[in-house]
């Protein structure tokens, strides 16, 4: 609902520039027969509309002139009609401020003051009772002109009649003379009293005496009076203005004054208007606002919002005009629904429902706004309804979307009477936000975080815009901002949600930049009253913080303490509160354990730390003594399991009790019992197993996006490092608990990598499936690219016909989903996630073979295999890695770069090995060949370069040893190392232990693209690239501004072919998109690109991999420079080899980018049984002569690709090729990925 603000009871758009209250002073001295000036300024009245400008302006010369002559003579009555007249000619040449500068000059020359009032003798012209009428000409004037320098400005205005202190002392001194005789002057001391705007001057520190005080004086006076009505009004001024300057004396003032007063007067007696014959300003308006701004002082009071109710439905029947009658039903519909959204926060789900009936009553009996129907439809969709999938939740979300692309102004205007387009605009852009809010948790619910992430920034923007001028011309001013439910809620709620998400994301950076601007802003809404929402940031922050690696810079341990410092203030307070007594024992429980949960695992990021910190609302302690010492566990657990009976999420929540309870026993040198043991050993079976259940409900459609599932499971697995040290269970059980993982951890794997099977349905298509997957396929990507535009601009008006575009995508897809389903089960099946059983892919691996299985999520761990057992391996205990493991192997990757294989780069390969990875190899000394699955945060390192000298590093020596030279052996030396994206890869790649590979096959090399390098860089083209409807470049001319052409990879790719009896070449600007979906690809069985690659974050929004190609002069669907991820998986390949060379295929991700690089992963979708990919570009002379020479010992001496890859290797490092070549730098970054 929206709240337009009210002033003292009146609509300002309403009651525009208050024009409306001048037609007071306008019926006295319309008739007036006599001006005593040289003109007649009662013709500005009478005669506005056909005096000209040039007769105003002589009219305002001769009355100014008129005015000294009164002034010397003393002649007050005169000077002041004559006065109260000029106004009107003022006011009809814009010049106002002229008028309250002669008003302001009397004052200062004593004429308007009290000793002229009580002397005054009434005459003809202007009498006692005019002077009100002469104050608010003086008012209005000069609001009107304050407000307008303020804009003018673009300053944020405090209220509506901004003050200075000089400005506050003038209109003191109208109160001082109007109050010399309240009985007289009652109605236009109420007047003006309500026009000069002093509710809002509680930020005023000159004036907050004197405005209590003179409110209070007429309080009291008009109480005792019994002018009850007036009583009212004074009275919602003051509740008004402390709860501008504290709630609590809001509150108290509501409960302990004007309640007990407002009870001994009987409301039927009270009447609405109190002028003879204006009903402007009225009685039960203004006790509708006051009741109304009580509610807003109690928060969450249950009690008065009842008494609220009862009361509306008394104003609702009263002599009320229609826009305030109006105005009570909105009021009460909108604390009917505040009363139903609160029991539910609460946990009182039969007085929810009660008032949410009552709420769809009342929505039908007041004929209410569509965009009332809308928001209480956003509600259900948010709180009420259940949804037993995510399609039934967005098609109502599209619903009320397209609902809202229907409401016009008028229907707006059914409830918000006195809204105008700009506030109608301003409504309906704050709802689609909400809604796309609801959306925003749709994509994180299937794993879309950072798809959410770009929708939760634009929503925080939108409110953050509204903190400086904007063109909703909504601008809250800082000490205006706890007042509004757009920035004291919707705004924390939403850096809670994308501070959430960061921390899952594990990006620092951005996790650190939004926490700080929402520390920003709820430091200044705390500045009046503690914040729940600024509360749920701090928690948020501190849930977040155990993600994080340690960050002495970013992540300190001085901000945690601030933070939960902050925390606990709040937290104290609000036990201590009305508002917690409010909760149910349940909420009471989810309340607490929220807090420790958030500032125990807080304090775990800096557990062992024996530090003492400074706490102001706890014990000082250290970090050990919260997480390792304290009684928190017992209490916790008690509560969780309660929480758990109601279906709330604390399945992990034993699973981490005991990881923490681990890292202290560990900490402390003590041991499990074995009772701790058994229930470690059951907690992990029991994981394990809901685990298993929970990701096998998960549906992976086909060929479609992955679903989510739950990463817990890296947390998990590390653990069976602890199990090796408990004496109570045997080494079967270790042992199958270790297949365990192995076999579930590919759940996650399987996140990232279902598209990689495509190429092992091939055998499974039929002539009627594929023309049903090419339409899917269509369809598909005409709904993805609908749902981006309907969901990309925010702003943008909502496409009604987009929306049923979608639902008819959405009904042909599902046609065809049923078709496939029911025809083709074998197809359908082979796309469901398949998980691998240790035993099965033993029976995979040779004697000589090993499968080894690389983890770096929550610490590094990994699982190898060979055909007859399984070890796994963690470094939560080792000392040299803990804590160091991506600075290792970010340092190596610079070192790598530098001109000499130097010492340093030696001795940090070495110690790598020896701490992060000797354990995997420990078994396996006597296998020759080995199988790599790596995840993401390895995805950019080439194991053959670490060197297995055995160095005997140890902590304390670590920088002598470091100083020492010795003589180097690597890894690849001993190994013949072949990587896969995953074990899916492994177990579905076709086995050819002899390569096909031989002069007779054929080659064809695509690169050396073709750019217009002469044409200027614009700034953004390293930034943006923009896409047509069909998700094609709109303009290749960024293509050409940004790469630099590659003349070297011509000569690379000729010279390989030339080993080839048969070969094909695609250069310069043949080496296009269209040439090679033109080409039968099938028939090569050897393909290289030598071209640029990038494989995520290259441009703005877009981190699909692609590489570059010879772009055309007009993009097309079909040729557009960039052959994608997407369009490489749809080729149709049977090659044995696809080499790509091109810079960084297989290393470089984005922060977000999940696994493996994405270009690999393509061409095996496309049917390629092997590739050979680079980590980095390599010199035109190194790279020819590895891959010439690798091609020629397949050829010549029958070897295998990886094998004759190693071989050329080894030849580099032993200087067959020359001293430069033995560098890693030239023959590390080639690998080989297949079988």
């Amino acid at each position: 609902m929206i709240m337009i603000k009210m002033v003292h009871g009146i609509n300002l758009k309403k009651f525009l520039n208050l024009r409306l209250y001048l037609f007071i002073p306008f019926l006295l001295l319309i008739f007036s027969n006599n001006s005593y000036s040289a003109s007649n300024p009662r013709d500005c009245l009478t005669k506005k509309d056909i005096l000209t400008k040039s007769e105003l302006e002589l009219i305002i010369q001769e009355t100014e002139t008129g005015l000294v002559a009164w002034e010397n003579a003393r002649e007050y009555n005169y000077l002041l009609s004559d006065l109260n007249l000029l106004y009107y000619c003022y006011q009809n040449i814009n010049e106002k401020e002229k008028f309250f500068l002669k008003f302001e000059y009397l004052i200062d020359q004593k004429i308007i003051s009290k000793n002229i009032y009580e002397n005054w003798v009434d005459e003809k012209l202007f009498f006692k009772e005019n002077w009100s009428n002469l104050f608010w000409h003086y008012l209005f004037a000069k609001q009107e002109t304050s407000s307008k320098k303020n804009k003018k400005k673009k300053i944020p205005d405090s209220n509506y009649f901004p003050k200075n202190e000089k400005d506050w002392n003038y209109i003191k001194i109208l109160f001082d003379i109007l109050a010399l005789d309240k009985e007289r002057n009652i109605e236009g001391a109420a007047q003006v009293i309500h026009f000069s705007y002093i509710e809002d001057d509680y930020n005023l520190d000159f004036a907050r005496e004197d405005v209590l005080r003179i409110l209070d004086e007429y309080i009291n006076y008009t109480y005792n009076k019994k002018y009850y009505e007036y009583f009212i009004r004074f009275s919602r001024q003051k509740i008004e203005f402390l709860y501008g300057l504290n709630a609590k004396k809001c509150v108290n003032y509501f409960d302990n004054d004007f309640n007990k007063k407002l009870s001994k007067i009987d409301l039927k007696q009270i009447k609405n208007y109190t002028h003879k014959s204006l009903k402007i300003l009225e009685t039960f308006d203004a006790l509708d606002d006051l009741y109304r701004t009580a509610m807003y002082c109690k928060g969450v009071s249950f009690e008065h919002a009842e008494k609220y109710i009862t009361l509306s439905d008394f104003l609702i029947e009263q002599d009320v005009q229609e826009d305030t009658l109006e105005q009570i039903k909105e009021n009460k519909l909108f604390t009917v629904f505040w009363m139903a959204k609160n029991y539910n926060i609460i946990g009182q789900k039969e007085k929810r429902d009660y008032y949410l009936k009552e709420y769809e009553k009342l929505l039908s009996k007041f004929d209410v706004s569509d965009f009332e129907k809308i928001e209480f439809k956003k509600y259900k969709i948010n709180k009420i309804n259940k949804y037993l999938n995510t399609r039934d939740k967005e098609d109502d979300i599209f619903n009320a979307l397209n609902d809202l692309s229907k409401l016009t102004l008028k229907n707006f205007q059914k409830t918000n009477q006195h809204a105008d387009h700009q506030t109608f605009l301003f409504a309906k852009e704050k709802l689609k936000l909400e809604l796309l809010n609801l959306y925003s948790s749709i994509l994180i619910e299937t794993g879309r975080k950072i798809e959410a992430v770009k929708v939760l920034k634009e929503q925080i923007n939108f409110y953050e815009s509204l903190r400086a001028p904007n063109k909703y011309d909504y601008v809250y001013g800082d000490d205006q901002l706890y007042l509004y439910k757009d920035t004291n809620q919707t705004l924390p709620e939403l850096y809670q949600e994308i501070i959430f998400l960061f921390k899952f994301l594990k990006d620092t950076d951005e996790f650190v930049k939004y926490s700080n601007d929402a520390f920003n802003l709820c430091d200044i809404l705390q500045k009046k009253n503690l914040s729940y929402d600024c509360y749920g940031i701090y928690l948020a922050y501190l849930n977040g913080i155990s993600n994080f690696k340690k960050d002495s810079k970013k992540l300190s341990i001085e901000k945690v303490i601030e933070v939960i410092n902050k925390a606990d203030k709040y937290r104290i307070s609000f036990i201590n509160s009305k508002d917690y007594e409010t909760y149910s024992e349940l909420k009471k429980k989810i309340f607490e354990n929220e807090y420790v949960h958030a500032v125990i695992f807080s304090l775990t990021n800096f557990w062992s730390s024996r530090e003492i910190l400074d706490f102001k609302y706890r014990k000082k302690e250290s970090p050990f003594f919260y997480v390792c010492k304290d009684n928190w566990m017992p209490r916790y657990s008690e509560n969780a399991n309660l929480i758990r009976e109601t279906k709330n999420n604390y399945q992990n929540l034993s699973m981490g009790l005991m990881a923490v309870k681990t890292a202290c026993f560990n900490e402390e040198g003590a041991f499990f019992s074995k009772d701790d043991e058994e229930e470690f050993i059951n907690l992990i079976y029991e994981y394990l197993e809901r685990y298993e259940s929970n990701n096998k409900k998960n549906k992976f459609i086909y060929l479609d996006k992955a679903g989510s599932t739950d990463n817990s499971i890296f947390h998990v697995s590390a653990f069976l490092e602890v199990l090796n040290d408990f004496n109570s269970i045997d080494d079967k059980t270790k042992k199958d608990l270790t297949n365990k993982f192995f076999e579930n951890l590919q759940y996650q794997e399987a996140k990232f990598y279902v598209k990689t099977k495509k190429n092992f349905l091939q055998r499974l298509i039929d002539q009627e499936l594929e023309t049903l997957l090419k339409a899917r396929i269509d369809y598909k990507i005409k709904y993805n690219n609908l749902v981006n535009r309907i969901y990309s601009k925010v702003e943008s008006n909502i496409d009604i016909e987009s929306n049923n575009q979608k639902k008819d995508f959405e009904k042909k897809l599902l046609e065809i989903d049923k078709q496939i389903t029911k025809k083709y089960p074998d197809f359908s099946n082979i796309n469901s996630v398949k998980i691998h059983k240790v035993k099965k892919i033993q029976e995979q691996l040779k004697n000589d073979e090993a499968l080894i299985y690389l983890i770096n999520e929550e610490g590094q761990q990994s699982f190898t295999i060979t055909n007859t057992d399984i070890w796994s391996n963690t470094n939560l205990k080792n000392s040299l890695s803990s804590g160091r493991i991506n600075l290792f192997l970010k340092n190596l990757n610079k070192l790598i770069f530098k001109k000499d294989v130097s010492i340093e780069f030696k001795n940090t390969s070495a110690l790598i090995y020896q701490s992060i990875f000797q354990n995997s190899f420990e078994n396996i000394k006597d296998k020759n060949n080995i199988y790599i699955i790596a995840d993401r945060h390895y995805s950019s390192f080439p194991f053959e370069m670490l060197i297995t000298t055995d160095r005997g590093f140890e902590v304390d020596k670590l920088d002598s040893k470091f100083n020492e030279d010795f003589e180097e052996r690597y890894l690849i030396e001993d190994y013949n190392i072949k990587y896969l994206p995953n074990i899916d890869t492994f177990m579905s790649l076709e086995r050819s232990r002899k390569t096909r590979i031989t002069l007779a096959s054929k080659f064809l090399g695509v690169g050396d693209p073709k750019f217009l390098n002469k044409i200027a860089k614009s700034p953004s083209s390293d930034e943006e690239i923009s896409f047509l409807r069909g998700g094609f470049i709109k303009d290749t001319k960024v293509i050409n501004e940004r790469y630099d052409e590659l003349p070297f990879t011509g000569k690379e790719l000729k010279e390989i072919g030339e080993i080839f009896n048969n070969s094909s070449l695609l250069t310069r600007a043949k080496a296009n998109e269209k040439n090679i979906k033109n080409l039968d690809l099938k028939n090569y069985d050897v393909i290289s690109f030598a071209t640029h690659a990038e494989v995520f974050g290259s441009f703005k929004d877009f981190n699909e991999p692609f590489l570059v190609l010879s772009p055309p002069k007009k993009s097309s669907q079909k040729d557009d420079g960039l052959l994608t991820t997407s369009e490489i998986s749809e080729l149709d390949l049977n090659a044995e080899l696809v080499i790509l060379s091109a810079c960084n295929t297989s290393s470089k991700s984005n922060k977000y980018a999940a696994g493996f690089s994405g270009l690999i992963n393509s061409f095996f979708a496309a049917g390629s049984k092997s590739v050979i990919a680079t980590h980095w570009p390599v010199e035109d002379e190194a790279g020819y002569l590895l891959m010439s020479e690798t091609m020629k010992k397949v050829i010549k001496s029958d070897l295998s690709i990886s094998k004759a890859l190693q071989n050329t290797k080894i030849e580099f490092i032993k200087g067959k090729y020359g001293e430069k070549f033995k560098k890693p730098l030239f023959w590390a970054p080639y690998v080989y990925v297949g079988l």
